[in-house]
């Protein structure tokens, strides 16, 4: 059995806050000894030194991962904000090893590797799931799916989401053990029986024709159908291309050949150079459509695919869900926030489940698939122990 801890705090004393969370944590731990953890806060002036080493002191010897968020989720509580939380696993059967990998912006095709290796030496047998937490500012013009898929192949799923910073846009932090990094990518590799199932959504809905990117370098667009990317842009949404609610309309992006896509949020409008940059790069030779999002089809997809966790896990009732939905569902949801967890959170009997938003999400589309990049995604991972 995968025995699973979860504690939270927003008090306003962040000392008395972590002091909480770990006490919280203990008591559901009912004298298990806990072998990993991730941490998630999006108190970003908070004293990391202090979390991290009540926790490692606490719980000596744990594979301790975590980053700075746009918000937790939590069970019980949904969706929290200035707050602390912790998810704390022990089995007696699973093994864990962490790592880190630094440099990301601009030596992470070394170091994640590495990272990845360090981490299946220390482990029995072969990874059944990753879990990763990297950056979310320094990693927006990188192919962070194809620095993940180079580091680990295919050979197991990896999940989860770059770190955030309560969308001041200015500097995220990352956690391993007793240490913080930025420009930095903590993992957790996980070996075992280990039944799993996921979800990748999204509710945003393609309209209009295909155009093909006639010239792209990494994040930043130059040219969309024989056109400037900013006289694209004007052309279609008008005065939308000089307001912030332009990230409102994400590009779907297509392989050549390919049904499927993922999304990229513009952010940055160039006009003298004619470029847009958006979060997350673009394959070559690839097609873009328009999309359109709305409170409802957010709310719709987020619900059946939490049903669909619920009651399709080949294990039966999963003992965690891990949630990585990205931050620009929870801007659009604003007060309604918790419905997109709300088949979780009124689950007979409860569900553990527990995550946070994110700037971008890691997830393979299908479930042998890679693991990829994406935008404006809700992404649903449930995991059991095999008996």
């Amino acid at each position: 059995m995968l025995t699973t801890a979860i504690g939270v705090s927003d008090h306003i004393d962040q000392r008395q806050a972590i002091a909480a969370v770990l006490d919280q944590c203990e008591t559901a731990l009912a004298g298990a000894r806990p072998q990993a953890g991730i941490l998630f806060t999006s108190i970003i002036d908070g004293d990391f030194p202090y979390f991290l080493d009540k926790i490692t002191s606490r719980f000596p010897g744990i594979e301790l991962i975590g980053c700075t968020t746009d918000g937790e989720i939590v069970a019980d509580q949904g969706f929290v904000e200035d707050a602390v939380a912790l998810l704390l696993l022990a089995s007696d059967h699973l093994r864990f090893a962490s790592a880190v990998a630094c440099n990301l912006s601009t030596s992470g095709a070394e170091t994640l590797p590495a990272a990845v290796a360090d981490c299946r030496r220390r482990l029995d047998g072969k990874p059944a799931l990753g879990i990763i937490l990297p950056d979310g500012l320094t990693t927006i013009g990188l192919p962070l799916g194809r620095l993940i898929q180079q580091a680990t192949g295919n050979t197991f799923p990896v999940f989860g989401g770059t770190a955030g910073d309560h969308y001041r846009l200015e500097k995220t932090y990352q956690f391993h053990n007793g240490l913080i990094y930025t420009d930095a990518t903590p993992l957790l590799l996980i070996s075992g029986d280990l039944t799993l199932s996921s979800q990748v959504v999204t509710g945003n809905e393609p309209i209009g024709r295909f155009y093909e990117v006639n010239r792209v370098e990494a994040n930043v667009l130059h040219e969309i159908d024989g056109r400037r990317a900013t006289d694209f842009y004007d052309e279609l949404l008008g005065g939308f291309s000089d307001k912030l609610e332009i990230a409102q309309f994400p590009l779907a992006v297509y392989e050549p050949q390919g049904h499927d896509f993922c999304l990229r949020d513009p952010f940055l409008l160039d006009r003298e150079a004619g470029t847009v940059t958006c979060v997350g790069t673009f394959p070559d030779h690839c097609r873009v459509r328009l999309t359109t999002i709305s409170r409802e089809d957010i709310l719709r997809t987020a619900h059946e695919a939490n049903e669909r966790i619920l009651a399709g896990h080949p294990a039966g009732r999963p003992e965690l869900v891990l949630l990585f939905p990205c931050t620009s569902r929870r801007h659009v949801l604003g007060t309604r926030t918790n419905e997109e967890f709300a088949a979780l959170h009124q689950a007979d009997p409860p569900q553990a489940f527990f995550g946070f938003y994110c700037y971008g999400e890691i997830g393979p589309l299908a479930p042998d698939g890679p693991s990829g990049y994406h935008s404006d995604t809700y992404i649903a991972v449930a995991l059991s122990e095999r008996s």
